[in-house]
Formats: C-alpha cells, sequence, structure tokens
C-alpha cells in the first residue's frame, strides 16, 4: 500500500466514526485505538472523551496487566500534507501531572474539567490506580516538523504518532491476503481423522 492510498484509507474509515456530532480528533482516536492498540470498537469509543475544557485529554487507556494509564491527545487535518509543530505536544506534556499521584488526580475531579472527563477518570477508576506508570500518547495524521521533532526527542517520555508512523505501523489485510488454500481431509477410518498442517506433519483427530 502506498502512503497516498493509505492516507485517503483512513481518512474514509476515520469519516465512519465521526457520526452523531463526534469531532474529527475523536473518531480519528477511536480509530488509532482500534488499529493499532488492537481495543474492541465500543471500548475504544467509550475511552474518548473530546471536549471543551478536558484539559487536553482526548482520551484514556487502562492497561491493567501493565499497570499503565495511557493518556491521548489527537489532533486531525482534513487535508494532507499538514505540518504539526511542538506547541500542542508541550500542552499535552503537562496535562501528565494530573495523574502524578491520589491528590493531583483528586484535584482533577474537584476542578472545573468538563464532566465528560470527570467520568472517564471515574470509570476507569483511576483514583485507585494512581500509582499506575503514565505514558502521554499524541496521535495525529499531520506530519511533525523540526520543531516538534526536536521536543520529541527532548521528552521521549511521550509516544508520539505522525501520518509517517501512522503508515509504517499500519496493518492492512487484503481478501486476497486472508484467504488460505484448502486442506484435504483423509478418513481412514470413520473415527480417526487425519489430515496433513502446513509444516508437513500430520494431524490425528
Amino acid at each position: 500500500m502506498e502512503f497516498t492510498e493509505f492516507c485517503s484509507r483512513m481518512r474514509q474509515e476515520v469519516a465512519g466514526y465521526s457520526s452523531s456530532g463526534r469531532q474529527d480528533t475523536a473518531a480519528l482516536l477511536i480509530w488509532f485505538l482500534i488499529n493499532y492498540f488492537r481495543i474492541e470498537p465500543q471500548d475504544a469509543i467509550d475511552s474518548v472523551c473530546d471536549h471543551t475544557n478536558d484539559k487536553g485529554i482526548d482520551g484514556i487507556w487502562i492497561d491493567e496487566e501493565e499497570e499503565n494509564i495511557y493518556l491521548f491527545q489527537s489532533k486531525y487535518s482534513p487535508v494532507d500534507d499538514n505540518d504539526q509543530g511542538d506547541n500542542d505536544i508541550r500542552n499535552f506534556n503537562g496535562a501528565s501531572t494530573w495523574f502524578a499521584d491520589e491528590t493531583t488526580v483528586q484535584q482533577l475531579l474537584d476542578s472545573t474539567a468538563s464532566h465528560e472527563l470527570k467520568s472517564l477518570v471515574r470509570n476507569k477508576g483511576i483514583l485507585e490506580k494512581a500509582h499506575f506508570d503514565v505514558i502521554p500518547v499524541f496521535v495525529t495524521n499531520k506530519r511533525f516538523n523540526i520543531h516538534a521533532n526536536e521536543y520529541l526527542e527532548a521528552n521521549p517520555n511521550i509516544e508520539r504518532y505522525d501520518s509517517n508512523k501512522l503508515f509504517q505501523e499500519y496493518t492492512y489485510f487484503s481478501d486476497e491476503e486472508i484467504t488460505t488454500s484448502p486442506i484435504d481431509l483423509v478418513l481412514d477410518n470413520p473415527s480417526h481423522i487425519e489430515y496433513p498442517t502446513r509444516d508437513g506433519l500430520n494431524a490425528n483427530v
């Protein structure tokens, strides 16, 4: 798949999540969570909060096994080849301080943050998980410019995805790629099935 084809496909898929008045930035993040974090669609939708006064946090995902709290911010461009600067990333990086410990999480819940963000924090049980590691993730379909790249190099704690990285790490299976050749079953015994596997061995059932 070429880069231009990927951008077109991404835009079409993101548009599918833009219904019901959902902003494009939220739709992009839902698409990202499904395709890169391998989250179920409804779980991805429930993890996104993109409203006014969201403290720069567009989504939250908890990895219970690894004890990680992922904070997301997404920026969407309606056209290809736009550049993403460092200002948005700088502002987003500061959002992590709200999740430093139980005290700061409670301060967030007591703040003027949007009701949707507070509900997301409560529903995720973050107050009880304040000891988890916090990982900020910045997602955009723009291309990081030199200023963004310099800031990100100086702040390796931020996971980052621009249009180039999204393209590099995107997994797409066409119908031709997911089809498999039929395997003949050998029925020598009514109660015994022997069939060849892909590595040349026989399997008994």
